[in-house]
């Protein structure tokens, strides 16, 4: 389980808490619940059931190969050969974050996205060494980014995932971005995370990008997103 206090002044505290599973939870004002596999007890807000892949890294590298899609193999190759970079930053700082965020809004334009980050937040997330963002690059120009919460030795989630919009060629992207979500299966692995988690699926409203996700493995689970409230919270949103 993850939890870190995003907000904590004299009056009011907010705290994110991700995979939770009956653990003791220290109160806050405003408590935001993500990937949580049980519904407490209590008022809770704003429930919402989605569904999400996970991914066993506990199983050897070829296993984990031979689960991908034949085409999704075959592209990793492709990205192999035109020798693909891959990194990982463990704590990414200020700096690395607000290119990071530039980036994102840049990309997110082009789709007509909500953008929805906070350099406050994911520089929270960076100090209490749960964020890692890694990236693949062709000919030293990077062209895709995935940024991820961590679970110490339990569970990687994918919070965001896009290109640099910068890099045209639409065919290597693709291959690239196959290749890269592989990188990452196999960097947990090696870090000893013991599950991949896509991020959360949902067939109705994004059917493409769900049945991408659902092509690289991994079984289909039942997660809840909710919110608790107490104190001033309650007493200001009247």
């Amino acid at each position: 389980m993850i939890s870190v206090l995003t907000k904590n002044l004299f009056i009011y505290s907010r705290q994110e808490v991700w995979f939770y599973n009956g653990e003791k939870i220290n109160a806050a004002n405003n408590t935001l619940y993500y990937l949580s596999s049980v519904l407490p007890q209590g008022k809770l807000k704003h429930i919402k059931e989605v569904q999400t892949t996970i991914i066993n890294l506990q199983e050897d590298a070829n296993t984990l190969f031979k689960n991908l899609m034949p085409n999704y193999r075959n592209e990793i190759r492709r990205a192999e050969k035109k020798r693909a970079l891959f990194n990982a930053i463990d704590r990414p700082d200020n700096n690395f974050l607000r290119y990071y965020i530039k980036s994102y809004y840049e990309f997110a334009k082009t789709k007509e996205l909500d953008p929805n980050l906070n350099f406050a937040r994911l520089s929270t997330f960076s100090k209490n060494g749960v964020l890692r963002i890694t990236l693949v690059s062709l000919l030293e120009e990077i062209v895709t980014l995935h940024a991820y919460l961590v679970d110490h030795n339990e569970r990687a989630v994918l919070l965001y995932s896009h290109h640099n919009i910068s890099f045209k060629n639409n065919t290597e992207r693709g291959f690239v971005n196959k290749f890269h979500h592989w990188m990452d299966l196999l960097y947990f692995k090696e870090n000893e995370i013991k599950k991949y988690d896509m991020g959360g699926i949902d067939f109705e409203n994004t059917p493409g990008i769900a049945e991408f996700k659902k092509s690289f493995g991994g079984v289909q689970i039942k997660s809840y997103n909710f919110q608790i409230t107490s104190g001033l919270y309650n007493f200001l949103k009247k």
